[in-house]
């Protein structure tokens, strides 16, 4: 199954396709917009131990990126930022809005310096302080571009005037004043095309994959676009490289995949839910497929993390915890 029909038969691609494949944002970018969250102009009440990635959406990607005059009054982010110019995706992040904004960018920091955990990463973005320590880690690499749909989709052409009442601190959200057409299903929309914008770039990006942005409780496991992301990325062959928080995670949570059910699987909009699930003709081969996306013992997501490594990590973790008690203890 396809969620979309927008590649022909003769490799023609979709001008809104390859438009979205070129919506890169450079971790430069990401960097400069991350330090501006919490000042007197931008989101003043972000918290990077709790905004999620759609308060962050809501509050500072939509705003910055109204008023483009030269775009109809609103552009996805990474078109500002690059300024119109269409700027190729290295690599496409896969992530639900739910998750903590500052996990996010964790870990496509983590995946950028070619870590397979973001806790270090994190540590880094929650303490302003250790700001510029993280942009001279990544400065040789500043100028990798993700793909990321909070700021490579237009979101004034989709969802910017129908935010629910209030946000994930309780705040109340009023509708985008812009007059950009909306456009949720149909060719113009750009919702509808990441498995396709997925299949382009493979095809004209060197090295391109996709990069899996866990949540510290693996909720991604049981969004259905995610979902679909990941199980396409893997039938089309895209390299896909998994970012968790800790290895502890696994442990804590591996039991959630193992019960997967495509039927119990959530959307933000109870339309993308249907959409998706009316594609799946055998839920139960498809229940299957997933869990040997990502447990396979081979060739798993998480095959990465076999039991020799958890043991390592949480014997680490261990022996860390002891030395912290005997520093404390005065040994």
């Amino acid at each position: 199954w396809k969620l979309g029909v927008f590649l022909d038969k003769v490799g023609e691609v979709h001008p809104k396709v390859n438009e979205l494949a070129h919506r890169g944002i450079s971790v430069q970018d990401l960097l400069d917009f991350y330090s501006n969250l919490g000042s007197d102009d931008v989101f003043p009440h972000f918290d990077p131990d709790a905004s999620t990635t759609h308060d962050v959406v809501r509050h500072a990607v939509i705003p910055l990126s109204l008023g483009v005059e030269w775009a109809g009054g609103g552009a996805a982010y990474a078109t500002v930022v690059n300024k119109g110019e269409p700027r190729m995706a290295n690599k496409m992040v896969t992530h639900n809005w739910g998750n903590k904004f500052s996990h996010l960018l964790a870990a496509v920091f983590a995946d950028c310096m070619g870590h397979r955990t973001y806790d270090h990463a994190l540590g880094m973005l929650v303490d302003k302080g250790r700001m510029e320590e993280l942009r001279e880690q990544l400065r040789t690499r500043a100028h990798t571009r993700y793909w990321i749909c909070a700021f490579s989709v237009n979101q004034h052409s989709g969802i910017c005037d129908k935010p629910p009442l209030t946000d994930s601190h309780g705040r109340p959200l009023n509708p985008c004043s812009c007059s950009v057409p909306k456009h949720l299903t149909g060719d113009p929309c750009e919702m509808n095309k990441f498995d396709d914008m997925m299949a382009y770039l493979l095809t004209i990006s060197p090295a391109f994959s996709q990069v899996i942005a866990v949540d510290s409780h693996f909720v991604l496991f049981s969004r259905i676009w995610c979902i679909a992301e990941l199980l396409e990325a893997r039938r089309d062959h895209i390299p896909q490289d998994l970012e968790i928080h800790s290895a502890a995670h696994i442990v804590e949570h591996r039991k959630q995949v193992e019960i997967f059910d495509v039927r119990d699987a959530q959307a933000s909009f109870p339309a993308d839910r249907e959409l998706i699930l009316s594609k799946v003709d055998d839920p139960v081969q498809f229940n299957k497929e997933m869990r040997v996306l990502v447990l396979h013992p081979e060739h798993g997501l998480l095959s990465v993390w076999n039991s020799h490594v958890l043991a390592t990590f949480m014997l680490v973790d261990e022996l860390g915890s002891i030395l912290a008690l005997t520093t404390v203890d005065g040994v």
